[in-house]
């Protein structure tokens, strides 16, 4: 055998074999890695629901409504059990606002799409065609947009506006004890 072709064919049966043996193709992997999660507060989370209004913008002072936020889940308590504040609700035949009461904050790494449901509840105190009573609350977010697209580290403010109408000028029956939905989706 000619000494050129031996090592010709040597060379071409130790390159074929190490295509077919050594592609970097394997049959299976077990590998462990660290998995950490932590479920906080509404205000600490990654869509952040904290009372009053997000920084840098000034403070109106009515995020004293919105009350559990750091601890567990925000709630909106315009009524006397809120340690907050004093008195007991809203006025009869009256039209009181609450501006920034809270806001919603994405703190994530994507924008996101928020969107707010219901932003009107209504309780209606009456039988038949007579009405006695009308208590309307109405969240009105700031832009007024919903849905609205949050990129990362933006908030929307929520103000609450209460409308009473007390056609007996008795006492007051109406309450509204309700949820909110808020639903956010990457973009």
């Amino acid at each position: 055998m000619n000494r050129r072709r031996f090592v010709a064919s040597l060379g071409a049966l130790t390159a074929g074999g190490a295509a077919a043996v050594g592609t970097g193709a394997f049959t299976s992997v077990e590998a462990s890695r660290d998995i950490g999660v932590t479920v906080s507060g509404d205000a600490s989370a990654l869509l952040s629901i904290a009372p009053g209004t997000p920084d840098g913008v000034p403070d109106s002072g009515n995020g004293d409504y919105a009350t559990g936020a750091s601890s567990s889940q925000l709630a909106v308590d315009i009524t006397g059990s809120n340690g907050n504040v004093g008195g007991d609700g809203v006025n009869a035949n009256s039209v009181t606002t609450f501006l920034g009461v809270f806001h919603i904050e994405n703190q994530g790494t994507q924008e996101i799409t928020l969107d707010v449901d219901p932003l009107l509840f209504a309780d209606i105190d009456g039988s038949g065609f007579s009405v006695d009573e009308i208590l309307t609350i109405t969240l009105v977010p700031a832009p007024l947009a919903s849905p609205v697209n949050l990129g990362v580290g933006e908030a929307q403010s929520f103000s609450v506006i209460a409308l009473t109408v007390d056609f007996d000028g008795g006492a007051t029956d109406v309450e509204i004890d309700n949820e909110l939905n808020i639903e956010a989706s990457t973009t």
